[in-house]
């Protein structure tokens, strides 16, 4: 969520699987449902388990900037209404960028609706990738 805000980056060395394996276990005492027996839990896919942790971990981590910003984005709407009433041409913005849905509300609905879905993405995926179980056509 909001990854230009949190600046998505990878793990420090991609290259080195300790820091992956790091990663990994770090997010898998968040959760341990996931975890399998250590024969399999880094391989085969070693780094597309460590990007998932990163990912989840990252989101985590970044919560308290998220919504810092969500609530400087909150108050500079505030102010921003007084203008409207008192200024044409940001009334006539503002209902052009409502007409087009285009506008701050609507951007924040979706950016709402974001954490679900990615929830729903992590609850699919995390446990076939972690537990080593292929896609299938029926998923």
């Amino acid at each position: 969520m909001l990854a230009p805000l949190v600046r998505r980056r990878g793990i420090d060395n991609e290259q080195d699987k300790r820091a992956v394996r790091a990663v990994v276990r770090r997010y898998l005492r968040q959760q341990p449902a996931l975890a399998v027996p250590a024969a399999t839990l880094y391989q085969p896919n070693l780094s597309a388990k460590g990007y998932a942790a990163f990912t989840q971990l990252n989101d985590l981590d970044n919560r308290p900037l998220v919504a810092g910003y969500l609530q400087a984005v909150a108050a500079r709407d505030q102010l921003a209404a007084r203008f409207d009433v008192v200024n044409p041409a940001v009334h006539a913005q503002n209902l052009l960028s409502q007409t087009a849905r285009t506008d701050l509300a609507t951007y924040l609905n979706f950016l709402g609706q974001l954490p679900a879905f990615h929830q729903r993405i992590v609850a699919f995926y995390y446990p076939r990738l972690f537990r080593n179980q292929a896609l299938t056509v029926a998923d």
